[in-house]
């Protein structure tokens, strides 16, 4: 019976028996001082990932609105497209209620893109990007003004109002196909932006 308590004793270490119970280690000066510098490695090590896990779920976030419909910056056109194309390519930076319908974007030449927005209420605008031509045909311009990418108006083409901006490379022609208003138009215009 001796060994038997001897082997118990042994294997609970600090722990004493009292009446015939195993009690929890007592608190000596040694432990206290152990479980201080375990407690603190844990702190060491749980702070940097919380830190990690946020910094991760930032940037996941800002990845996340900046590449969706709304208010901030919107998909461009396909890198294949843009990397190819040898004029430079302009897409709206801001697409409050336009999206870029899928497969619509093509470059039928080098010089030469095309691609479909459609807006939320089913109406289209069908934007042509052409190398800019030496001498530009003349237009019945309803609307004049300025953009950050060149020159821009409104014009009436085939009887309905098409949006042109003249930059120093490209012409931009956007045709609207259903219920689109003019200040729309010039909204998207005034937000296009370089995407090569």
């Amino acid at each position: 019976m001796a060994s038997a308590f001897g082997l118990i004793y042994s294997q609970v270490g600090a722990s004493h028996i009292n009446k015939g119970r195993i009690m929890e280690p007592m608190e000596t000066e040694e432990t206290t001082r152990r479980g201080g510098w375990v407690a603190k490695k844990r702190l060491l090590i749980v702070i940097p990932a919380a830190a990690v896990i946020a910094i991760a779920g930032s940037v996941g976030l800002w990845a996340a609105l900046k590449h969706s419909n709304g208010s901030g910056a919107t998909p461009a056109l396909p890198s294949s497209m843009t990397s190819s194309a040898k004029i430079p390519l302009y897409f709206p930076k801001h697409l409050s209620e336009f999206h870029l319908v899928a497969g619509s974007a093509a470059l039928e030449q080098p010089t030469l893109a095309n691609f479909t927005l459609q807006s939320t209420n089913g109406a289209q605008l069908i934007i042509i990007e052409q190398s800019r031509p030496p001498i530009m045909e003349e237009v019945t311009k309803t609307r004049e003004f300025n953009t950050s990418i060149g020159h821009a108006y409104l014009a009436n083409l085939n009887g309905r109002t098409a949006g042109f901006i003249v930059t120093s490379k490209t012409l931009i022609i956007i045709n609207k196909v259903g219920s689109i208003d003019d200040q729309r138009l010039v909204d998207l215009m005034n937000s296009m932006t370089s995407v090569n």
